[in-house]
């Protein structure tokens, strides 16, 4: 079985069947209701659908309780990203990326048709968030050019090679388990799934931003806290051309990026 991570853009483009055919969603639902595809979601996926207008959001958020593992969600990504750090910290293996039992989808669904206090509180803490994140990003990135002194990497891989050990540590510091960390060796750290994806995307965007002149949109910030959460799957499915090529030079193994037709064309000749 193979599993993957829809983008949140995915089921927006499926509920609008934009770029695909009743016959792709026919093989697209076939595959997952015969177990060849199983589509995780994260809180992140969920947290973002529910910020759309009323209607939209009710379609998407029932349209991934119907096509996806709603029940066991993905740990958010502080949490699975932290757990995996201080398993490594302590020579354990790392503990399941899923929840089970603790999620209901449908309770969400019905505080957004009610308009429940508590999914507008949600909802105004997530904008606050959002422009949190990017005031945030955009400190980094003033900070990491800054660090760099005016160099510029001729290569993504140049700058990987340069900068991931620092970031490595700075997940770890986070985590409590610096020290620890630092002495099994953060270059080791790093071949931690999660680890390597999420400083892998961060690295990606930064690269971009400094090196290759792009600009930061709102979104962009919150992009990041998909990482760790897309590390958990096989593929990650995105309608997000530029996030796709930020993901795909990540230096690592057994990690596709595709968008939905290419997914449809590995589900026919599989």
């Amino acid at each position: 079985m193979t599993t993957c991570y829809f983008d949140r853009n995915i089921f927006d483009q499926i509920d609008k069947k934009r770029d695909i055919t009743d016959d792709d969603l026919k093989i697209l639902r076939e595959a997952i209701a015969k177990r060849k595809v199983e589509i995780l979601v994260s809180f992140e996926t969920v947290q973002e659908t529910a910020n759309a207008k009323q209607d939209t959001a009710v379609r998407g958020l029932k349209l991934i309780s119907e096509v996806s593992r709603a029940a066991f969600p993905i740990k958010s990504h502080n949490e699975l990203v932290n757990d995996d750090i201080q398993s490594f910290a302590a020579g354990k293996q790392a503990p399941s990326p899923f929840l089970y039992g603790k999620f209901s989808l449908a309770h969400v669904i019905e505080d957004i048709e009610k308009s429940s206090p508590e999914i507008l509180t949600l909802l105004k803490d997530d904008k606050s968030e959002r422009d949190t994140l990017n005031a945030k990003l955009k400190k980094l990135v003033e900070d990491e050019r800054k660090m760099l002194n005016g160099k510029r990497p001729r290569t993504f891989k140049a700058y990987w090679d340069e900068r991931s050990n620092f970031y490595g540590e700075g997940f770890a510091y986070y985590a409590g388990a610096l020290e620890q960390c630092k002495e099994l060796g953060i270059e080791r750290l790093l071949d931690v799934r999660s680890v390597r994806v999420l400083v892998g995307a961060l690295l990606s965007l930064l690269y971009a931003v400094m090196i290759e002149g792009r600009a930061i949109k709102d979104g962009t910030a919150r992009d990041i806290q998909h990482a760790g959460p897309m590390s958990t799957a096989d593929f990650v499915i995105t309608d997000d051309g530029e996030l796709r090529r930020l993901l795909r030079r990540i230096p690592i193994d057994d990690f596709s990026v595709l968008d939905l037709q290419e997914l449809i064309t590995f589900i026919r000749s599989n």
